[in-house]
């Protein structure tokens, strides 16, 4: 009787240990885990202090209350909820990472697993969760699958081993360089370069620089599979472990061809746009010195023709003079034509005595008769070449007026084109600053 008792003390104690160790171990539970125990139907049972406090509630406010006061409206509707009972209430457990919804409607994302409690026939009694609340570390993950997801759909995306060998790329990137994925995977980073680029150092330093994690980007002139030029605003961006060893290269890149081909055609538009201008600016230069030479020339032409008008004039004045002394040449005729005539008449007094002087008399009237004929035929000349000239000065001074005029003309040509050159020089300068720009 005695030994039995010791037999008894000795498996009550062990049972006695085994419930501490149960009680220590549970007691870690609840002190480090999320607790909740549901009965086969999802009932709440119980919950502990560490869940009530990250969800708002009371305790007296959740037991006894149904597994889904606890989920969100959507995961309720879904078939799968049912469905994940009855996979409990069979003893099977479930794990993984669930949303949940708190007092004030709140989504919280707790990863656990769902332990179906079995009693000694192995139905399941209840369900035991324990779990962690993950709800930052959930949320940020969904924020940079979200940031992940719109970058997919914007822009064109490859990944690389650290050699440089295609692991995958997006449909965008894809499509821009004209291959399918079965294509690219495993091939070299090298058949996007033209082997100019390949050979050069500038390609050797650009990888090792990935390779020690440093993040490259700029633009980039890559090769497609037809050919073609594609041109890529793209970032290289090493993907570090958390011991610092680069573990592949993301690119992200957007296709910027198009963009890059106007940029070319601007450039080639504002270099023409320059040679015209260098062209108009010469050929404004080249009038310039024209129009000054021309202006020279009217300036000479007027002078000469204000001296020629300045000779007529004094020829004018001759001519007056002349006819002055004409009058009096024709008035002296007239006297000696009396005289003569007053002689000849003493003459036939004188009777024979007075023939020799009748004669010279009637000689000198002769003469002074042809005189005045040949005086009167001089004025005619005299008065027509004064008409003349006055028909001369007056085309002279006509022509003057004109002269003067189209200098005006020449002279407001000269200052538009004057114009034309200052404007051409500011365009000149306007052109060359818009190509540096374009170049840069």
């Amino acid at each position: 009787m005695a030994l039995w008792t010791k037999k008894q003390d000795a498996y009550i104690r062990q049972l006695e240990a085994q419930l501490y160790s149960l009680k220590a171990k549970d007691q870690a539970i609840e002190s480090a885990m999320l607790v909740i125990e549901f009965s086969p139907e999802g009932s709440i049972r119980y919950i502990n202090a560490r869940l009530l406090n990250l969800m708002g509630y009371q305790e007296s406010e959740l037991i006894g209350k149904p597994h889904r006061l606890l989920c969100p409206e959507a995961v309720m509707n879904e078939r799968d909820y049912q469905q994940f009972w009855n996979r409990l209430r069979q003893g099977e457990s479930i794990s993984g990472t669930f949303p949940r919804r708190d007092v004030h409607d709140q989504t919280l994302w707790l990863e656990g697993s769902y332990l179906p409690i079995k009693d000694e026939q192995g139905r399941v009694t209840g369900v035991l969760k324990h779990a962690s609340d993950v709800t930052q570390q959930t949320q940020q993950q969904m924020t940079h699958q979200s940031v992940f997801e719109a970058l997919d759909k914007a822009m064109a995306i490859i990944e690389f081993d650290i050699e440089g060998h295609v692991l995958t790329a997006n449909q965008n990137f894809l499509s821009a360089m004209g291959y399918s994925l079965s294509q690219l995977k495993g091939q070299s980073h090298r058949i996007f370069c033209t082997p100019e680029a390949v050979a050069s150092d500038d390609y050797q330093h650009f990888w090792s620089q990935l390779r020690r994690g440093q993040f490259v980007s700029g633009r980039f002139q890559r090769i497609a599979q037809d050919g073609r030029s594609v041109w890529l605003e793209a970032s290289y961006n090493p993907v570090i472990s958390a011991s610092g060893q680069v573990l592949k290269i993301v690119k992200f890149a957007t296709d910027i061809s198009a963009e890059v081909d106007q940029q070319q055609a601007e450039s080639q538009a504002a270099h023409m746009a320059y040679e015209v201008s260098l062209q108009t600016q010469t050929t404004a230069l080249q009038g310039v010195g024209s129009l000054k030479q021309l202006t020279a020339s009217f300036n000479q032409l007027f002078a000469d023709m204000r001296e020629q008008s300045q000779e007529v004039t004094r020829l004018a004045e001759a001519s007056a003079e002349i006819g002055q002394i004409l009058g009096t040449i024709d008035s002296i005729a007239e006297q000696t034509n009396l005289l003569a005539l007053n002689a000849a008449i003493e003459a036939a007094r004188a009777g024979d005595s007075g023939r020799g002087f009748a004669v010279v008399a009637d000689e000198v009237r002769q003469l002074s008769l042809r005189t005045a004929a040949s005086t009167r035929e001089v004025s005619k000349v005299v008065v027509q070449n004064r008409e003349l000239n006055s028909q001369v000065v007056e085309r002279i001074q006509s022509s003057l007026s004109y002269a003067d005029i189209a200098s005006e003309h020449v002279a407001q040509v000269e200052f538009a084109i004057t114009d034309i050159q200052k404007g051409a020089d500011q365009v000149v300068s306007a052109i060359s600053a818009f190509s540096n720009t374009l170049s840069h």
